[in-house]
């Protein structure tokens, strides 16, 4: 087991710990909360906020954990805040780092997740991680996620941070303001009646205004909603945490999260709030949950697939064992469930592709400068089987710059297009790739062009739609996949795909994949 080396930083970092009052208090609910969501938004059975003391690492919210702390030598979160991204390890078993701790090995960790969380001076003092007995894959939506509820976390502190400054009257007005200024959320101070005391540079941005021409209105008037009287009644030494919607200076709308808490100052009651866009937060739980639900309906959609030559393979072999055939009438039947088996094979396959795919996106990716030849010819190697590469015409523009791929999943891409025109079509099938001329562009589009039966204008719309297949050759026995998998291979590429075609014209698929990026020309492999 890797022991983890202490921060460059330790003593001070302990020190602004010590200063944050927060080890060893009872539970709050502001943290508490974040703890839940975290859990449920990932599915995992294990969550916590920990802070990383000079030997332990003590649980100030936990979700799914017996102990209150654990020795700092044998946790995963002494690693996690010596870098500044979260740390993710998908599978301890197969991290030298972590292979022999005793939490992997008595089966309580084999995925882990954790976020460094920040003081307002920016030192790491602890994490929010996420755990699970299995291992899982983490990609960049899901990683982006984890760091902006580790963001409300750190919020907390920042609000903790505030009031203290406020209360104690440590340290002098110009002190406070630098600190408010380095604030990366927006910070408000209000008065008794909720009108804004004083705003820093973060607020001003938020709400599309200068922070001088904030002072002296009321906070209602940044909010659709109602909050001033919730602000009132709110108890003091309590968060009030909610989501409202907010407006700009040029009348936009907004969602916005607020943090705010009652404080007495010089005698005077006062609140300070925290308030940040909630918009990427929203639309990154909302990517999670519309990916969770495409996954379920693609895994619905395969097992209806499955069942006609699941049908059909259990009905023939049934024959076969009840009744005595003649030689080529059995050598028939075998046929038809061996082709049905091989189906159900493709089936399962290209679902589980495009599950993993859509999961990892661009993080799953092995992207490498790659030769375009290089990547065709894997493409055509797997169209070889079909006995039609003879019917491919390619067309290369001469000196294409290398392309920023994954050398296993694009030529995957590009072969299911062909395949499709192919299918589709007895003429020959076009394929030519050129740069983008466009300045700046860095792009290399790959078009496979066709003079099949084309599609109508509903055909076209649904051509990315797992399980869709278009009429008009039924007997190709495609899972209606394939292209659903090229649009997520391409997604996950950065780049995008065009499709063009109308009844009897046949149909042009034209690839967008970006070049690798100057500097690393150099081609990996072939």
């Amino acid at each position: 087991m890797l022991a983890p080396p202490l921060p460059s930083d330790e003593q001070h970092r302990l020190q602004v710990l010590l200063d944050l009052n927060l080890l060893d208090t009872a539970p709050e609910e502001r943290f508490d909360r974040i703890t839940r969501m975290a859990a449920r938004l990932f599915g995992v059975p294990i969550a916590f906020i920990g802070l990383i003391d000079a030997e332990r690492e003590w649980f100030k919210s936990r979700v799914g954990v017996p102990d209150t702390e654990a020795a700092r030598e044998v946790t995963f979160c002494a690693h996690a805040i010596l870098q500044d991204a979260a740390l993710v390890v998908e599978d301890a078993l197969h991290d030298d780092r972590f292979a022999d701790n005793p939490f992997v090995a008595a089966g309580h960790v084999r995925f882990y997740a954790g976020a460094p969380l920040a003081a307002p001076d920016g030192s790491k003092v602890g994490t929010l991680c996420l755990v699970d007995s299995a291992p899982r894959h983490f990609g960049d939506e899901e990683r982006t996620l984890l760091r902006d509820l580790a963001a409300m976390v750190a919020g907390e502190f920042a609000v903790d941070a505030l009031r203290r400054a406020l209360a104690q009257q440590r340290d002098s007005e110009t002190w406070l303001r630098a600190l408010l200024e380095r604030l990366p959320e927006g910070v408000l101070l209000l008065d008794e009646d909720t009108n804004v005391l004083s705003a820093n540079a973060a607020a001003g941005a938020l709400f599309g205004a200068d922070p001088q021409q904030l002072a002296g209105r009321s906070a209602q008037s940044f909010a659709v909603d109602s909050i001033a009287g919730l602000l009132v009644a709110q108890p003091d030494g309590q968060v009030l945490a909610l989501q409202v919607t907010a407006r700009r200076a040029d009348g936009s709308t907004f969602p916005l999260d607020v943090a705010a808490s009652a404080i007495m100052l010089g005698g005077r009651r006062r609140y300070a709030a925290i308030v940040r866009d909630a918009a990427p937060r929203l639309e990154q739980a909302w990517r999670l949950r519309a990916a969770g639900e495409r996954r379920h309906k693609t895994f619905t959609h395969a097992a209806h697939e499955l069942r006609t030559p699941l049908a059909s393979v259990m009905g023939f072999s049934e024959l076969l064992i009840k009744r005595d055939f003649d030689a080529p009438t059995a050598r028939e039947l075998l046929e038809i469930v061996n082709a049905q088996a091989k189906l159900m094979s493709t089936v399962v396959t290209q679902t589980f592709d495009l599950a993993r795919i859509e999961a990892a996106g661009h993080g799953g990716m092995q992207i490498e400068p790659e030769r375009f030849e290089a990547l065709l010819a894997q493409a055509l190697a797997s169209t070889e089987p079909l006995g039609q590469n003879a019917r491919i015409v390619v067309e290369c523009e001469p000196g294409l710059p290398p392309l920023a791929a994954d050398r296993y999943r694009l030529p995957t891409a590009i072969a299911n297009v062909l395949a499709n025109a192919l299918t589709y079509s007895t003429a020959p099938v076009t394929v030519r790739a050129w740069a983008d001329p466009a300045p700046g562009a860095a792009v290399v589009l790959i078009d496979v062009r066709d003079q099949g039966i084309g599609m109508n204008p509903e055909q076209l719309a649904r051509i990315a739609e797992p399980f869709y297949r278009a009429a008009g050759k039924p007997e190709s026995g495609g899972t209606g996949l394939g292209m659903a998998i090229v649009q997520e291979i391409l997604h996950a590429h950065n780049g995008s795909m065009e499709v063009v075609s109308a009844p009897g014209a046949g149909t042009a698929v034209t690839l967008r994949v970006p070049a690798a990026a100057a500097g690393t020309s150099e081609v990996a492999h072939g």
